[in-house]
């Protein structure tokens, strides 16, 4: 059905882009965000504007926890380019999406799947609601930067083991680096490498050589990323509940690339779904048992990688505790399950299963077009975590806060009291409520939020003094 309008790269390009398109060119008119887009560009515009900043994204952490210079850069460029106009932030984000689409497609065709089947897929990853908070969300390019690099990586891979040529080898190589450079999770990519040469017939000795130059290049990379990131604490140790939060991600990820709902800005697995996933899994499961493989090498390479890069993120959302399980952490291993499905066929099925692709794509682009409004800009965004992440003190406190800079302060009192509640032993919670308190009149509340926020802050003479003119409102100077 269709196959003959796909015989034109132009149509088909068009069959892949438009919609995708269509769905994120209103994120040109979006804002930033209150979480990272703060940190990274708008509270950090001293460090942006400085002339050696390129270098020195190679010596300086982001957020002072990771090391991702490559990342980093393109938020530079941006700056440059853009200063703090969201605009062109949005805009990268765009073009990003669409080059790992159309990566992705041209990775599919190198396997050996139809330019049908290719464009289909391709455009089910473009659209699929999961892809929203890589792309709609400007700190969320680190994850599609990292599913660019890995994808031409593997593509550079795919072609040197059929020719053996240099000039792919040298391509994968640097876009490995540069996935490095990126993101830490792609230092779990030489396993998806090894795979893809040994299913490939790679000879023993070229296999073992190729390995070690793998190994020796994220050694060397982990050399310099500890020489630049402190290593504050050793693991944890890991109790038997550890294992149920790990595989209740797993689970809540996988639930969410197949049944995309019940989405959130900060999912967890206190506030998800676990069922989808566990419905999921086994289809999953079933599907990769009975499907036919048409390229044995990419499919095995595809679904590895899906289980790798999907179980890397729940491991450490499990292990450092924070149990933030963002969406925009799925987008590499979305492609590499749709990779995977480009490279099988199911034995036998019913007619009607042609058309599921077709309704999935109108399912997909329908829930991403009702969602995509979620990111429009701080005050939105800060709703929607509120509504959809009631367990995070983050977003309270900014919605206070920026009620308080509205001079709306005494509106601002019950969404600081919830973020009180769930975090009760940060000082700036009780020094913005105390104001709160004291432009409502509420003098002895402020009082006793200014001594809060003095038990749990650094010292500081203005919360004294803030403290005094409370206590000089009710008449009770000694207080």
């Amino acid at each position: 059905m269709f196959s003959s309008f796909f015989e034109s790269r132009i149509r088909t390009f068009l069959f892949i882009v438009v919609p995708v398109l269509v769905l994120y060119l209103p994120t040109l008119r979006f804002g930033f965000s209150c979480l990272d887009d703060q940190w990274l560009i708008l509270n950090n515009e001293e460090f942006l504007r400085t002339k050696d900043a390129f270098l020195r994204s190679f010596s300086v952490p982001v957020l002072e926890r990771y090391y991702r210079p490559v990342f980093f850069l393109s938020v530079l460029l941006d700056y440059k380019f853009h200063g703090l106009d969201p605009y062109g932030y949005h805009l990268t984000n765009i073009a990003l999406h669409i080059a790992c689409i159309l990566m992705l497609y041209l990775l599919m065709r190198a396997g050996g799947a139809g330019r049908k089947g290719s464009a289909i897929l391709g455009l089910l990853f473009g659209i699929h609601p999961m892809t929203l908070h890589a792309v709609a969300w400007v700190p969320g390019r680190n994850d599609t930067l990292l599913c660019l690099f890995v994808l031409a990586s593997l593509l550079c891979l795919q072609r040197w083991l059929t020719t053996k040529s240099l000039w792919p080898m040298a391509g994968h190589c640097v876009f490995f680096v540069c996935a490095l450079l990126t993101k830490e999770s792609a230092a779990v990519m030489p396993f998806v490498f090894f795979i893809m040469s040994y299913r490939s017939g790679l000879p023993g000795k070229h296999l073992a050589g190729t390995a070690a130059s793998w190994i020796v290049v994220v050694v060397l990379w982990f050399l310099v990323r500890n020489s630049v990131v402190e290593v504050r604490h050793a693991l944890p140790e890991l109790p038997a509940a550890y294992l149920g939060e790990f595989f209740s991600a797993v689970a809540l990820y996988i639930g969410k690339l197949f049944f995309p709902v019940q989405l959130s800005v900060v999912p967890t697995t206190a506030n998800s779904w676990i069922w989808p996933g566990l419905l999921a899994i086994p289809l999953l499961t079933f599907y990769i048992i009975k499907c036919r493989k048409v390229n044995q090498r990419m499919a095995t390479a595809g679904i590895a990688m899906f289980i790798i890069t999907l179980a890397v993120p729940s491991a450490f959302a499990t292990i450092t505790g924070l149990r933030e399980q963002y969406e925009h952490r799925a987008y590499l291993p979305l492609a590499s399950l749709v990779l995977f499905f480009s490279m099988t066929r199911m034995r036998s099925g019913p007619a009607f299963m042609q058309a599921v692709p077709y309704v999935a794509a109108g399912l997909f682009f329908l829930m991403s077009l009702a969602r995509v409004s979620v990111y429009t800009n701080e005050r939105v965004f800060i709703d929607a975590g509120i509504k959809e992440s009631p367990e995070f003190y983050i977003f309270p406190l900014q919605k206070g806060t920026s009620l308080i800079l509205a001079d709306s302060a005494t509106y601002a009192i019950p969404y600081l009291d919830m973020a009180a509640r769930l975090r009760p032993g940060l000082g700036k919670i009780y020094t913005l409520r105390g104001f709160a308190h004291g432009v409502a009149g509420s003098y002895s509340k402020a009082v006793s939020d200014y001594d809060k926020a003095i038990d749990n802050s650094e010292p500081h003479p203005q919360l004294h003094v803030n403290r005094l003119i409370a206590c000089w409102k009710v008449r009770n100077i000694r207080c």
